[in-house]
């Protein structure tokens, strides 16, 4: 392009202003209509290639692509952070004032009649530089769009320009006019170049199955939309933003989002990208610049992405989830020229249903028992994954367990060795039934209702939860014994013998000890270890064991036996503490003090179902020879010497003479021993009438 012919030009051709601004492109003009639908771009417009080595270089013209200079060296000279200069855009920008004053120029292919954009970023290198825009056809005239000063701060300049009737290639001419410092192979920094008809920002998004990779879409499964934003036109999209709501059904996944393959937190404001839960948006600002509450630029020919993940919910089956997101960006040349994109809806359908239903059941047999456990799959899906999920008591956790049933295989989950997973392998077809049992050894078990609870689930959706549960309760029979009791001889007399032994243990309780003589069973007693065998022989042995039994009948082995023999003579201990003695003409009987004499030792003499009861020194016996009072006589066969011997409960004896048919008691006055009747309960002479068999006195 000759500069001498760019003043030729009317201004009436073109339709242009300026307006310098910042990088985010502030440029106000008056729009025209667009002709056509030719999108141009400039080639290489932000002088990224060729890739210089280090912060600056220079490269012939013909090794750049898009751009050649009127210098006659025909060197194009490059930065890349020389001297702390950054790029204004990218990395690498070029300086017009080379070795010698020169054009850079780029010839595009236009449609006439058709309003185009340029725009551009121009800097002072060490003060105030001056360049000037020419635009006109391709080796013909151009008209001088503008005339830039500059200082040393990064400025975006732009315009509009119609392109007239018959041209179908424009070129623009970007000329050194002047530097700050007077030396014309120093000043003018210029980047990020564009011509055409502006930012034209298309998206387009794809759903992947993370969980189970390129198979159906299941409840529970893990999937990540893309979305990519592409500028398709000659010039950024500034303000470039993206936004969509989730699908129901979708649960977002936190800390998943990702801007360009780079993950962003989920709170607003803070960086690119952020996940509303109120409102279930997810939200990103794109480009170069954008932040954490404004979009950037998307530079031309480009493209961002972003992803984020999500998880099926439950109640999706059979359901198609669509992801449509939407944008908006500005167009960076003309700011009133805002626009949405939206990008294609993509969807997933999620997989049909499966209804599983889970039954229990249980029975008990010696020492175990088995619960049983049916999944039936009512459909209308398959179910595959079916996992049954056993919750059994605290007792279990040590006790032998085992597991059947068709492909059934089962674990403890994690450290627990009471709740238990037990896969069923393969899948269930509709209308299909999966049996499986758990039996547990419950000898060492404590007796008593025990529940295994479970729950069933599969890798499918399940439209009906309400039946995925269930539980069954068996009695755990009592197989276990009480311990051995250890009885031992606690008391005897002439008639009775004592025998107790310390409690024994039981896995639920001891309901009770039977007592046997010489392995024949004579009484139980319960809730006591004692037992007093009365009505016995003097001076015979006596054997004694004990056999422990619980309320489910379970009963110890038998104890091992202890013997006694019960005394010859005993001490006879009225009610009031006296012991009865011969008085010294051994004529009459007389209650003393125990303890201080010899002749408190009396024999029991057995005579068929009665007594004869004798003083031990001497060879006479009790007698009523006298109907009110009892005497010592020498052996006679009367009757009067006869007694019959009562035991009463609480261990006490009485004496009832068989020919007067009365009581011996001790008397009022407490010196003798007299003859009464039988007395009420209650009354003081019931109480004399009692008497105690106790070891002889020394």
């Amino acid at each position: 392009m000759k500069r001498r012919t760019l003043v030729a030009l009317v201004a009436g051709a073109v339709t242009f202003s300026t307006l310098a601004g910042t990088l985010s492109a502030t440029a106000l003009w008056s729009t025209q209509a667009q002709v056509g639908a030719t999108v141009t771009s400039v080639v290489n417009a932000g002088f990224e290639e060729p890739r210089i080595p280090g912060t600056i270089g220079y490269a012939t013209d013909s090794s750049v692509p898009g751009w050649t200079t009127s210098a006659t060296d025909r060197q194009i000279e490059f930065w890349a952070g020389y001297d702390g200069v950054p790029a204004g855009v990218g990395r690498q920008f070029v300086e017009l004032n080379a070795n010698q004053v020169s054009t850079l120029s780029q010839t595009i292919a236009t449609t006439p009649g058709q309003t185009l954009q340029w725009s551009l970023l121009h800097r002072g290198r060490t003060g105030e530089d001056t360049m000037a825009l020419w635009i006109g056809p391709e080796n013909g005239a151009g008209v001088l769009q503008t005339t830039i000063k500059t200082g040393t701060t990064w400025t975006r300049y732009s315009g509009a320009y119609t392109v007239p009737a018959g041209q179908t290639r424009t070129t623009l001419g970007f000329e050194s006019v002047a530097t700050a410092s007077g030396n014309n192979t120093i000043g003018n920094f210029l980047d990020d170049v564009s011509f055409g008809s502006g930012p034209c920002v298309t998206a387009g998004s794809t759903v992947s199955n993370i969980t189970n990779p390129n198979g159906a879409y299941r409840v529970g499964d893990v999937v990540q939309f893309s979305t990519a934003v592409a500028n398709a036109g000659s010039s950024p999209s500034m303000a470039t933003t993206l936004a969509g709501t989730l699908p129901d059904g979708l649960t977002y996944r936190p800390g998943s989002l990702t801007v360009d393959g780079t993950s962003r937190t989920d709170a607003a404001g803070d960086d690119l990208a952020s996940y509303v839960a109120a409102t279930r948006a997810v939200q990103a600002n794109l480009g170069f610049g954008a932040n954490g509450s404004a979009g950037g630029s998307v530079a031309q020919g480009t493209t961002t992405t972003v992803t984020f993940q999500a998880t099926v919910g439950a109640g999706t089956s059979g359901r198609t989830l669509t992801w449509t997101p939407t944008g908006t960006y500005v167009n960076g040349l003309a700011p009133r020229w805002g626009k949405t994109f939206d990008a294609a809806p993509v969807s997933l359908t999620v997989a049909p249903s499966a209804d599983l239903a889970l039954t229990s059941s249980a029975t008990t047999a010696t020492g175990s028992a088995t619960w049983s456990f049916a999944v039936t799959n009512n459909g209308p899906a398959v179910a595959t994954g079916t996992v049954v999920r056993l919750t059994l008591p605290q007792e279990f956790a040590s006790a032998a367990r085992t597991y059947a049933g068709t492909g059934v295989s089962c674990a403890a989950v994690q450290s627990s060795t009471t709740v238990v997973d037990c896969t069923l392998s393969g899948s269930i077809a509709v209308g299909e039934t999966r049996r499986m049992t758990a039996t547990v050894d419950t000898r060492a078990v404590a007796a008593g209702q025990r529940t295994i609870s479970a729950t069933v689930r599969s890798a499918v959706d399940d439209t009906v939860t309400t039946n995925n549960s269930a539980s069954a309760v068996v009695t755990v029979a009592d197989t276990t014994a009480p311990g051995v009791p250890s009885p031992r001889i606690t008391g005897r007399t002439q008639m009775s013998v004592t025998i107790a032994w310390p409690a024994v243990s039981d896995d639920t309780a001891v309901a009770g000890y039977d007592i046997y003589r010489f392995g024949t069973r004579i009484a139980t007693v319960r809730d006591v270890t004692t037992f007093t065998d009365r009505a016995l022989r003097p001076n015979t042995p006596y054997g004694y064991s004990v056999v422990a039994f619980d309320a489910a009948g379970n009963r110890s082995a038998m104890s091992t036996q202890v013997q006694t023999t019960t005394p010859t003579r005993s001490t006879i201990m009225a009610a009031n503490g006296s012991c009865i003695v011969a008085n010294n003409n051994i004529d009459d009987i007389l209650l003393g003090t125990c303890g201080t004499t010899s002749r408190q030792a009396w024999q029991l003499i057995a005579d068929g179902d009665n007594y004869r009861i004798r003083y031990d020194a001497q060879d006479k016996y009790w007698s009523t020879r006298q109907t009110t009072d009892v005497w010592l006589y020498p052996f006679a066969n009367g009757t009067d010497q006869r007694w019959g011997v009562i035991q009463l409960q609480d261990g006490s004896v009485q004496f009832k003479n068989r020919d007067a048919q009365q009581l011996c008691l001790s008397n009022t006055a407490g010196t003798a021993l007299a003859l009464e009747t039988c007395a009420a309960e209650g009354t003081t002479a019931l109480n004399r009438q009692r008497f105690t068999l106790g070891n002889v006195a020394p």
